[in-house]
């Protein structure tokens, strides 16, 4: 009997660690043990769009600031080793792993994940990054620059953490979870509720942008919203989320 094929999700700093290790070190082993698997083909490690823009966004310079050729090369070699391992495969978005789920939940009653559902093959999985390097460098290197002069809704933040932090307290018991990383989470849950409910109430949505300096993105609650309606969600299942 053939076994399944599982998928296995690496972010920049496993990569990182297992790219420049020592093979008798324990991120060397991981890594012997990962390429087998995927050799085997038993396994996946699709590529994160997440690891093309950190990537980009290291550009040539080291953690001085100064530009580093070896350094430069140290990171394309790094992303051509995930290449070999995501092999041509990579993520979805978030907005369109969480579309695609919410709508299995509303007209199934449950979650049967298949690997369809998450990712793909992709150009961005297979592209050198020597290619894109510098250009996105720049874009990067812009937006952080903006993103940092932005307001980060302390006010907020701490307006939720107060009863979180005494609601802990309380109950005494001990928490798994970082305190701020709850509050974020109940933060983006709330604001994906009050999405929704526009949504019900309007029967469309308009997907606003987000200046993020020399660009502008998409509003994420917007975006998901928008996945749904090109899945036809219909208004008792806007009802029902």
């Amino acid at each position: 009997m053939r076994k399944e094929r599982k998928i296995l999700y690496l972010d920049q700093f496993a990569v990182s660690n297992m790219y420049s290790t020592d093979p008798a070190s324990a991120w060397g082993k991981l890594r012997h043990a990962i390429q087998e698997k995927v050799s085997k083909g038993v396994l996946s490690c699709p590529m994160p769009l997440e690891h093309l823009y950190e990537t980009v966004g290291r550009s040539n310079k080291d953690k001085t600031g100064n530009q580093n050729d070896e350094y430069s090369r140290n990171i394309i070699e790094q992303h051509k080793f995930f290449r070999e391992l995501a092999n041509g495969t990579a993520f979805y978005g978030y907005e369109e792993i969480a579309a695609t789920e919410i709508i299995m939940l509303l007209r199934q009653g449950k979650i049967n994940p298949i690997k369809s559902m998450y990712f793909h093959k992709a150009l961005y999985a297979q592209i050198d990054i020597s290619a894109i390097y510098e250009k996105g460098h720049t874009f990067n290197e812009e937006n952080h620059k903006y993103n940092r002069n932005l307001p980060q809704g302390v006010n907020e933040l701490r307006e939720i953490t107060q009863p979180l932090n005494n609601d802990i307290r309380a109950k005494q018991k001990k928490s798994t979870d970082p305190l701020f990383l709850k509050t974020l989470v109940r933060l983006q849950v709330a604001r994906y509720i009050d999405g929704l409910k526009d949504f019900y109430k309007k029967g469309f949505v308009k997907v606003r942008g987000v200046n993020c300096g020399t660009f502008e993105g998409a509003y994420k609650v917007d975006l998901l919203i928008y996945k749904l309606t090109k899945k036809r969600i219909n208004k008792r299942e806007r009802q029902k989320s």
